[in-house]
């Protein structure tokens, strides 16, 4: 596998900039980190692994990571031309060397170096505490930690049994590191975020500057703590413990929905409110290419005249919601209203035209974007939001079943409520309604094939029920899911460095 001894890079990690700085040097660990400054310079380039490859933003781009999670679902239908890995991907038949499967994999572990090797200095560098007060100190660990369990996460839910590496990379021997159990390595990201949350006590609930926070932290925590009641741990205990620690995040009282999904789509900057992550976008240095991939197409082509400016002279479109998913939507759901998640007709920029098409995601429409010449997009894409919180507690408390727990059903309600204002509120709610939800609420996010692999449940858009994953067959995929399709194969290139990459 590929890792890196030194920080690979320092990156500017929000709009307005809590690091400007760009790296002076790429000198080795033992010689760098005297001072205070270097070593924050270390902090935000363990932060790289969010921005890329996971969503695609700056040197990689078009999303290709939160585009393969959502085509896997089987829900979204490309609207440009099927390339070879996506091919492969609605074939359900992912070979190794595809370039999703690869990208993914290889950068996980360089961020991973990066962020061991932080921990290492923070630790036990010789004279750290004379460099840093103990509450900065603390931050700064529990924001490494907190990424290392991130990094793994995507590792075990994607590939299952991967290597567990806690160290700084000391020589060639570490290439060639053996599997850890999915058990092994959820067990290390329950520990990292315990650990991440002990050090959180004088951290602020939200950073403005949209840096990891304690209600980052424990969000996250009650997320995993869920992924462990589900597939492939299936430990009913934690259960109890996500709902618990979702619950401490919505009785911060410093979190809340927007009241309008309009005002929610133009709040994607504010690092508040509704948005508890963030990958920190900015035009022309870490653009976010999920607006342009948005673009509607009319056949082949933009529509002309355009509706959005994109890069010259490269067409817009890529994916949108087919219309068995879209259709599935409650009727009046405010979801599926024009310019809400969806839109179906749009002005064209010298306004001389409205263009009408089939539905298509508005989720990250960004109107400097498409109003701009340039075509890219600074605004921010959310990695955790509010309602991930709220139908974790809604979905923890009902244990696969249903419950009639006040707490749940608020937060279930406050999801719901927006969606469909004259709805009564329900005394008591389900798994099923709270996983199909989950499906409308989060589509195009990056997350609803987490939730499907977790659960080992499928939304049956045709028979409006859930269902068994394996052997459903979505709309958009050729065949029904067994067993194997819910791993991706190890990539190749590090199968050739590592044969211990067998399963």
């Amino acid at each position: 596998m590929i890792m890196t001894v030194a920080i690979s890079a320092v990156m500017t990690v929000s709009c307005t900039g809590f690091l400007k700085e760009e790296p002076k040097t790429f000198e080795q660990p033992g010689n760098f980190y005297n001072n205070e400054d270097q070593i924050l310079q270390g902090v935000m380039g363990a932060y790289l692994g969010i921005r890329c490859p996971l969503y695609g933003t700056g040197a990689n781009q078009g999303g290709e990571n939160v585009v393969l999670t959502e085509m896997l679902c089987g829900y979204a239908e490309r609207t440009s031309s099927i390339f070879g890995e996506l091919a492969e991907i609605f074939n359900m038949t992912i070979n190794p060397d595809n370039a999703f499967v690869g990208s993914t994999f290889s950068a996980m572990y360089t961020d991973l170096e990066n962020v061991n090797q932080m921990i290492d200095v923070l630790q036990n560098k010789e004279g750290i505490d004379d460099i840093l007060s103990e509450d900065k100190k603390s931050r700064y660990l529990a924001e490494m930690y907190f990424l290392r369990a991130y990094y793994y996460s995507y590792l075990v839910r994607f590939y299952g049994p991967v290597p567990l590496k806690l160290t700084p990379t000391t020589g060639l021997a570490d290439a060639q590191l053996p599997l850890n159990s999915e058990a092994e390595v959820f067990g290390q990201i329950i520990d990292d975020l315990e650990y991440a949350e002990s050090l959180s006590s004088k951290m602020e609930w939200n950073y403005a500057d949209g840096r990891i926070s304690k209600g980052t932290i424990k969000a996250y925590l009650a997320k995993m703590y869920l992924t462990m009641a589900g597939y492939p741990i299936q430990d009913a205990s934690y259960y109890d413990k996500a709902y618990s620690k979702g619950l401490e995040v919505i009785k911060s009282g410093v979190f809340s929905l927007y009241d309008t999904y309009d005002a929610a789509r133009k709040g994607y900057d504010t690092n508040g409110k509704e948005y508890l992550f963030s990958v920190q976008c900015m035009t022309n240095e870490y653009d976010n290419p999920l607006h342009m991939i948005g673009v509607p197409r009319n056949g082949a082509t933009t529509f002309i005249p355009v509706i959005s400016f994109y890069e010259p002279p490269r067409p817009g479109g890529g994916w949108r919601p087919c219309a068995e998913f879209y259709n599935s939507y409650p009727e009046g759901d405010a979801r599926t209203a024009n310019h809400a998640y969806y839109f179906t007709s749009q002005k064209s920029v010298d306004g001389t035209v409205t263009h009408t098409f089939a539905p298509s995601l508005y989720k990250y429409w960004d109107e400097a974007c498409a109003t701009g010449t340039d075509g890219k997009s600074g605004v921010n894409f959310p990695l955790i939001r509010y309602t991930d919180v709220l139908l974790t507690v809604a979905e923890a408390a009902c244990k696969g079943g249903s419950t009639t727990d006040s707490d749940a059903i608020d937060a279930y309600w406050q999801v719901r409520h927006r969606a469909m204002p004259s709805e009564s509120k329900p005394s008591s709610i389900s798994f099923d309604q709270v996983f199909k939800e989950r499906m409308w609420e989060q589509a195009f996010e990056g997350q609803n094939w987490f939730n499907m692999i977790r659960t080992r449940k499928a939304y049956d858009f045709a028979r409006d029920a859930v269902v068994d994953l394996v052997g459903y067959k979505a709309p958009k995929l050729n065949s029904p899911f067994t067993a194997d399709d819910l791993l991706l194969p190890y990539p190749a290139s590090q199968v050739r460095l590592n044969p211990n990459l067998v399963r």
